[in-house]
């Protein structure tokens, strides 16, 4: 079989099962009514000052022998996100840019990529890019509802966002046998795939009030919600031709109103009815549709823009006023909205449980009343945040370098950079090393520092303040100005860059205990409960990812007693 007849034969399968997977559980469909209810999709959207840019993570899955069979490369990613989805997004406002760092994950387990059985595990496994859109790229048709699809999106009412579309869709678009070739059997899937994760229905949708009709009536409630939309009769379960991008009303789809004949437009994205024909046909969205998709960005996921201005926090305890997207492109830590830069912000950490949870940002003093493994301030928990076959790499004002967790590091007197290094690959040696005199600081070898007596204070070197006694929080919240060095010899904590009179060290805090009574108890559980599903900024998300899910309880059960 010729690959062209094999493409043809796959297409018409996936024709026949809708080519879009995306399906809208009871409770999303709630959160929908819900919002539609309130208006929010229809409000007054202003223009965007100039086009607003959204940033894509691609994860290319493949199988676990590295196997090229179905694969797709980087230079055809590059193609599909960069040239066909912002050809299709063209002139409606939103521009979108691929992270150069393409993620392949060879797992044989999720070619497929079934939703939402395997998507839960993956991420937990080969963690998200919280900032962008993470799109998957399988090697077989994702699976999504039992069928087999072209792609599927998530809406920004699931706690899992992605878009997962299949490589043969990626690269040669929806193309049935003997229709023509041209721009939009690429860019429609993809475009399509992205509109749905703009919270954008399908123009055939059928709610309990019945099927939109002809004339408009049930417009704002069933269909897509969108009244410039004509009705349609999802046409995509069989395929026909349409010449010159029209269609003719068809006696086989009685109208349920008795109002007229169907016209579905074979022009727009969100519709099936383009797609069963020549595939030039599909190039557009209606204002009402663009107007949905930016009160969407702006309302529900404004993770992926940088409208909200926070602590953006770094591996070196600095803290800058950043958006989210800005805050990860320059690889720093996000502290969430309405987080203003504090002394003792950039003090917080991921601290690793013996079960393996992790919270994403803690003192250490809470982290060490649960007996947790505090991973140091500005980052983030890895994969495998608890697992001890990687701890890290830690380096010595004497040039050593060792292998150690963590807190194990920092107890020792030295400065841990990180997970995934090797001593080998870093040069501790010609690290500049701080020494502190009374009255100055110099940059001179660990050595000559303590012959000299010097206080060896800092990889890095002098700073304007890194010889200056800053606030060291004892046991039992006391605090006393101490260099880091003496601080961290006493059994304290540097919790800030400030002096004790700018800081409050507070008495050891306990994760999962909501309602501060002391205890991780049925109160906190019930106020868990209470916030199920997305919910940003919350307390009561434990592991940092924007939602009250399964993975929350398990944190907060692992805690569970008095503090």
């Amino acid at each position: 079989m010729s690959i062209l007849a094999f493409l043809s034969s796959m297409l018409i399968t996936v024709t026949d099962h809708s080519h879009c997977g995306v399906r809208c559980t009871d409770p999303e469909q709630a959160i929908f009514r819900e919002r539609e209810s309130s208006g929010v999709y229809q409000r007054f959207a202003p223009p965007l000052l100039g086009v607003q840019t959204i940033y894509v993570q691609a994860h290319v899955i493949q199988y676990s022998n590295g196997s090229d069979l179905g694969g797709i490369t980087d230079q055809q990613v590059e193609l599909c996100i960069e040239t066909y989805l912002n050809q299709g997004f063209d002139g409606y406002g939103f521009s979108f840019e691929l992270l150069p760092d393409i993620k392949r994950i060879f797992n044989s387990d999720w070619v497929d990529l079934e939703s939402p059985g395997d998507v839960s595990e993956l991420i937990a496994e080969y963690p998200q890019t919280r900032w962008a859109v993470n799109v998957y790229f399988t090697p077989e048709p994702p699976i999504s509802g039992g069928q087999s699809t072209a792609g599927y999106a998530s809406y920004s009412t699931s706690p899992i966002r992605l878009v997962a579309i299949h490589n043969a869709f990626a690269i040669a678009g929806v193309q049935i046998p003997g229709g023509s070739d041209g721009p939009g059997s690429q860019v429609e899937v993809i475009t399509h795939e992205f509109g749905h994760y703009f919270d954008l229905r399908h123009t055939h949708e059928i709610e309990e009030w019945g099927q939109e009709c002809v004339d408009g009536t049930q417009c704002g409630a069933t269909g897509d919600r969108c009244c410039d939309t004509p009705a349609d009769p999802n046409l995509g379960q069989t395929p026909m031709i349409y010449p010159m991008c029209t269609v003719s009303p068809h006696p086989s789809w009685p109208e349920p109103c008795g109002v007229g004949d169907w016209q579905p437009d074979p022009t727009n994205f969100m519709s099936y009815a383009g797609m069963t024909g020549d595939s030039r046909c599909v190039d557009s969205f209606t204002p009402n549709q663009q107007q949905r998709m930016y009160n969407s960005l702006v309302s529900f996921q404004r993770e992926l823009t940088d409208l909200e201005v926070a602590g953006c926090c770094f591996t070196d305890g600095s803290c800058q006023p950043l958006g989210r997207v800005s805050c990860g492109l320059s690889g720093g830590v996000y502290q969430g909205s309405d987080t203003p830069c504090q002394p003792e912000l950039c003090s917080r950490g991921p601290c690793c449980l013996d079960n393996g949870f992790c919270f994403p940002q803690v003192s250490q003093d809470a982290c060490d009343s649960q007996g947790g493994l505090f991973i140091g301030p500005g980052n983030i928990c890895p994969p495998l945040p608890c697992d001890s076959s990687d701890p890290g790499t830690c380096c010595f004002l004497n040039g050593d370098c060792n292998a150690n967790l963590p807190l194990d590091c920092a107890a020792s007197g030295g400065s841990w950079i990180g997970f995934g290094q090797d001593c080998s690959d870093v040069p501790c040696e010609g690290l500049d090393i701080a020494c502190c005199f009374p009255t100055q600081c110099l940059e001179i070898t660990a050595e000559s520092c303590l012959a000299s007596g010097g206080s060896l204070e800092a990889i890095g070197g002098c700073t304007d303040s890194v010889c200056d006694p800053k606030a060291c929080c004892l046991t039992g919240g006391v605090c006393v100005d101490l260099l880091r060095s003496i601080c961290v010899a006493s059994g304290g904590s540097s919790e800030s860059d400030a002096a004790c009179d700018a800081t409050q060290c507070q008495a050891p805090s306990c994760p999962g205990d909501v309602d501060g009574d002391g205890q991780v108890a049925f109160g906190d559980l019930l106020a868990t409960l209470s916030v199920w599903g997305p919910c940003v900024d919350c307390p009561e998300d434990f592991d940092g990812d924007d939602a009250v899910t399964f993975d929350d309880l398990i944190g907060l059960l692992s805690v569970w007693g008095d503090c």
